[in-house]
């Protein structure tokens, strides 16, 4: 049994939002029509789940560039971010998300790796999450890196977790309960908690040294409710960085209940015509 506190983060954004399947199936007494309903139901899936990888990987894509544009409304262009005035915490896996370099000037980057699981990461170490005027001066782009085991569950799930004084965020690239590919994101706080919970778990075992000082500037930057103007912008840029996708936004939408594609949707219908989406915004 898995141990939960090392549990994939699409388990905690599953369950969040439990959809419930009714698969009431007619059974044949023919052979040969079982075993050829049995092909047909193969090639079903194996396009099924090509389809909805697709379709998550180009979610993932257009989720980081409309979480960079998100952080950039909210910088105060006006100032001077020095270290200890960063603007929030960005954790991902397995690389880091930002590119923007007045993004990677004004948040901490920390990056979830197994090459930092090695003896070094066993013991007390030079890199940290910087404090340090003079640590930043020498290398303010560059992110931390923090130790994964190497058979670590979570290596095959890329994700960021975004901490900022105004809203907290979570994305996810991994699978829904019948283990097909799905992007993932949530802005609800309780869930956000539970996998900051679940990720320091393994800095835990990792015996990371600068863990005390992690947990201060996560709780610095514990994520409060959202604004539904905030996620409603977020979902807006979501739809249309993914290529492809009509921009068709209708007018104060407060409640959204299913992100993708527009163009990629159309052509997953079409073949699959009791398929749902691939991806929610899980609140």
């Amino acid at each position: 049994m898995q141990n939960w506190l090392l549990q994939n983060l699409s388990d905690i954004l599953n369950r969040e939002v439990q959809t419930e399947f009714n698969s009431n199936k007619a059974q044949s007494n023919s052979d040969s029509q079982k075993a050829r309903k049995s092909t047909l139901e193969q090639k079903y899936h194996s396009e099924k789940n090509r389809l909805a990888k697709l379709q998550a990987e180009s979610e993932w894509r257009s989720a980081i560039a409309s979480i960079e544009q998100l952080l950039l409304s909210e910088i105060d262009s006006n100032r001077d971010i020095g270290i200890s005035e960063k603007q929030g915490l960005i954790f991902s896996a397995p690389l880091p998300v930002l590119s923007n370099t007045k993004l990677v000037s004004c948040f901490q980057s920390a990056v979830f790796t197994t090459d930092a699981f090695n003896v070094n990461a066993l013991m007390p170490c030079r890199q940290s999450i910087a404090t340090e005027k003079t640590a930043a001066h020498e290398d303010a782009a560059s992110a931390v890196k923090l130790p994964l085991i190497p058979t670590d569950s979570i290596n095959q799930e890329p994700f960021c977790l975004v901490l900022t004084a105004n809203f907290g965020l979570v994305m996810v690239l991994g699978k829904d309960t019948q283990g097909t590919a799905k992007f993932h994101f949530s802005f609800d706080p309780a869930t956000i908690n539970q996998v900051w919970a679940t990720l320091r778990s393994r800095l835990v075992l990792a015996k990371y040294h600068h863990l005390e000082h992690l947990d201060s500037l996560v709780k610095h930057f514990n994520p409060p409710e959202p604004s539904y103007r905030l996620v409603t912008s977020f979902s807006r840029q979501l739809i249309q960085n993914i290529p492809g996708a009509k921009s068709w936004i209708p007018a104060k939408t407060y409640s959204v209940e299913t992100v993708s594609s527009t163009s990629e949707s159309e052509r997953y219908t079409a073949a699959f015509a009791h398929d749902d989406s691939t991806s929610h915004v899980e609140m």
